[in-house]
C-alpha cells in the first residue's frame, strides 16, 4: 500500500484545482467525483482544499465530492456563505451534505443559517459555537497581525500547530512536512481573513439552545472528549444547539482526531451519509 506521501503525490496530479470569481472575490475548489448525492468538504483553518485529500478519496467513488480553499479577501461569514452557494450553483449542485471541521465548523454553522436552501445535512467536527467573549482578543490580533514580519508570523503560526501534529502517531512526518508546507504559502492577507470572519461569527451568530433545531436537515456532531481546543462547555453548548444531532464522541482523542484517527470519522461520517 502507498504511503501518505505518494498518495498525496498522485492526488495532486489527478485533482486539479477549479477558480471561480464569485462577487469579486477569486475562490478555488477541487470537483471530483460524480453522482446525484455531494458532499462539501470545508477545510481548517489554514484554508486549503488539498487538507481534505484523504476524505476526498474515501468519498468521491460514490458521490461528487467539493472541497473549497478560502480566499484570503472574504471578510465576513456572510461572503464565505454566499461564495459557497454560488459555487455549489455553478457545478449544477442543488443541495450538499456539508462537513465542516475546526474552523470550518463556525463557517458551516454561518452556511447553514445565511444559505439553508443549499445545505441537505450538517456534519460538525470538533468545534464549537460563537463566543462574544472572544472578540475582544480578536480585535487585539488584528492590531497586531500588520506590524509582524511575515517570517515571524509563520513561525507563531507553526508553534501553534506543533501540538496538534504531534497528535499524529501514523505518518507524522508527512503531517509535518504538509503543514509547514501549507503555512508557508498563508500571507498576511490569509491570516487577517481568517480573524475577521471569525469576529463577524462570535459577534453575530449566537447559538441559543435549540437554535439549531429551526433548521430541519440532519445533523452528526462529531467531538473528541480530550480536545483541548474545544472544552466540554463548549462542546456541550454545541450538542445543546442541535438537540436533533446525532452525537459520536471519541475517546482519548484530541483536537487532530479528524487526522489522527481518520479511519473511524471516515467511518462515521460514511455511515450517517447512509442515514444509519
Amino acid at each position: 500500500m502507498a504511503n501518505l506521501t505518494q498518495q498525496y503525490a498522485r492526488f495532486q496530479a489527478t485533482h486539479p484545482r477549479t477558480r471561480r470569481r464569485v462577487n469579486g472575490v477569486d475562490w478555488e475548489y477541487i470537483a471530483a467525483g460524480a453522482g446525484a448525492d455531494a458532499l462539501l468538504l470545508l477545510p481548517g483553518a489554514p484554508g486549503r482544499a488539498e487538507m481534505a485529500f484523504e476524505y476526498i478519496l474515501a468519498f468521491e467513488r460514490g458521490q461528487r465530492v467539493l472541497a473549497v480553499s478560502y480566499p484570503a479577501a472574504a471578510r465576513t461569514m456572510a461572503q464565505l456563505a454566499a461564495g459557497l452557494a454560488a459555487i455549489l450553483a455553478a457545478e449544477g449542485i442543488g443541495q450538499a451534505v456539508v462537513l465542516g471541521g475546526s474552523y470550518s465548523g463556525w463557517v458551516a454553522q454561518a452556511l447553514v443559517r445565511r444559505q439553508p436552501g443549499c445545505v441537505a445535512a450538517l456534519i460538525l467536527s470538533d468545534t464549537g459555537v460563537a463566543q462574544p467573549a472572544r472578540a475582544r482578543p480578536t480585535r487585539r490580533l488584528l492590531r497586531l497581525l500588520p506590524l509582524l514580519p511575515l517570517p515571524i508570523l509563520r513561525a507563531l503560526l507553526w508553534a501553534g500547530t506543533f501540538a496538534y501534529v504531534r497528535e499524529i502517531t501514523f505518518e507524522r512526518a508527512f503531517w509535518r512536512r504538509t503543514f509547514h508546507a501549507f503555512i508557508r504559502t498563508l500571507t498576511r492577507a490569509d491570516c487577517m481573513g481568517r480573524l475577521r470572519c471569525l469576529l463577524d461569527f462570535d459577534l453575530h451568530y449566537r447559538c441559543n439552545p435549540g437554535d439549531g433545531a429551526r433548521w430541519p436537515g440532519r445533523v452528526l456532531i462529531l467531538e473528541s472528549d480530550a480536545d483541548p481546543l474545544v472544552s466540554a462547555t463548549e462542546r456541550a453548548a454545541l450538542r445543546a444547539c442541535y438537540p436533533q444531532a446525532q452525537v459520536h464522541t471519541f475517546a482519548g482523542s484530541g483536537h487532530a482526531g479528524s487526522l489522527a484517527h481518520r479511519a473511524e470519522y471516515i467511518a462515521a461520517i460514511a455511515a450517517f451519509l447512509r442515514g444509519a
